[in-house]
């Protein structure tokens, strides 16, 4: 089936939904539908997992006709995303099929993937075949998933990235175009805060005492625990790192009075509005554009990958022109179904 041709199946099956609605619907319970894909198969179930979440309230909310007609155009995108990405895993897998030893490593690698799924379910096969399953999906599945991406992957590792060159002049080229967008560091700054409130007579003599403590050697964290009303006080005082000018204004003048500070060093007592504060440096990143040999090998991969997804979009545009492909048409309109009676009746 060419690409034309299966673009002209997609618009056919938008109008196709219309005839979908005007005719009576059977409310069957069906298991689901499967497409042949030259020597493989796409099932309903695939694809409905995939769109699940859009689907759901489609179904909850309407009538199977209303349901049909909104879920025609998810459902066929679907269809062909998985059918693209389905003729690249055959067309990587045959690539692999000369090379003696592939099979091995394929299977050395899903057994590996295997246990570290099992692993991370407390070491038992059952509990993650149970967990799986309140998911949606199996352990096979799973593997199955990783087995397609593994291939692919690997097609992209040994065949297509050994033969792009990126030249220093196409990365430095990279860097300049996307300096600003990309690899400019905003000023930052990470503090730790003894917060004391001045709605008090005592509030100044307490700020006072602590900043006391402090100068004595006790811990910050401490003096926090002991004297700090702040939002972080269960935090030690440490707030997250932030920028400056997002702070609201009461908060401001913190980060006047830490600039002339070194990550390590506290403030005198600040006065602010509705407040006495007392600070330590804890980071401190100005605003700066991060430097070409800092991200060289960075640029590297993002022209690498660019590459890979212009080649992969072309690539299994051309496979789908050639593959053999059963009928869209009627799959799509079985998986309505059978999406709408998988919602309805779980």
């Amino acid at each position: 089936m060419t690409q034309k041709n299966i673009l002209a199946t997609i618009a056919t099956l938008m109008l196709a939904c219309s005839t979908l609605i005007a005719q009576p619907v059977r409310q069957l319970s069906m298991t689901g539908a499967v497409l042949q894909v030259n020597d493989g198969a796409l099932t309903s179930e695939e694809v409905l997992k995939s769109v699940i979440d859009q689907l759901r309230p489609l179904a909850q909310e309407n009538d199977l006709q209303t349901y049909a007609q909104k879920a025609l155009p998810i459902i066929s995108q679907a269809t062909m995303a998985h059918l693209r990405d389905l003729v690249l895993y055959q067309y990587a897998l045959k690539q692999f099929s000369r090379n003696e030893g592939f099979d091995n490593a394929i299977k050395g690698a899903v057994d590996s993937q295997s246990k570290v799924l099992i692993a991370d379910h407390g070491g038992s096969e059952a509990l993650a075949q149970e967990d799986f399953a309140r998911e949606g999906t199996t352990l096979e599945e799973q593997l199955k998933i990783f087995k397609q991406d593994f291939i692919v992957m690997s097609y992209q590792q040994i065949y297509f990235l050994p033969a792009q060159e990126i030249t220093r002049s196409q990365m430095l080229q990279y860097y300049r175009t996307h300096q600003s967008d990309e690899f400019a560091l905003e000023a930052e700054i990470q503090f730790q805060l003894i917060d004391i409130p001045a709605d008090t007579a005592d509030a100044k003599n307490t700020a006072a005492q602590a900043l006391e403590q402090l100068k004595q050697g006790t811990d910050f964290a401490e003096v926090v625990r002991k004297f700090s009303q702040g939002i972080y006080k269960d935090n030690a005082g440490i707030w997250r790192p932030l920028k400056p000018e997002s702070l609201r204004e009461e908060y401001r003048p913190i980060v006047t009075a830490l600039e002339d500070k070194t990550v390590g060093d506290f403030t005198d007592i600040i006065e602010a509005t509705g407040h006495y504060f007392i600070a330590k440096l804890l980071k401190r990143q100005q605003a700066a554009v991060r430097s070409f040999p800092e991200v060289q090998s960075e640029i590297k991969e993002k022209i690498q990958r660019q590459r890979w997804m212009k080649y992969r979009e072309k690539l299994q545009s051309e496979l789908a022109q050639n593959a053999i492909i059963g009928n869209i048409e009627l799959f799509v309109q079985q998986t309505i179904l059978s999406g709408y009676d998988m919602i309805k009746n779980r």
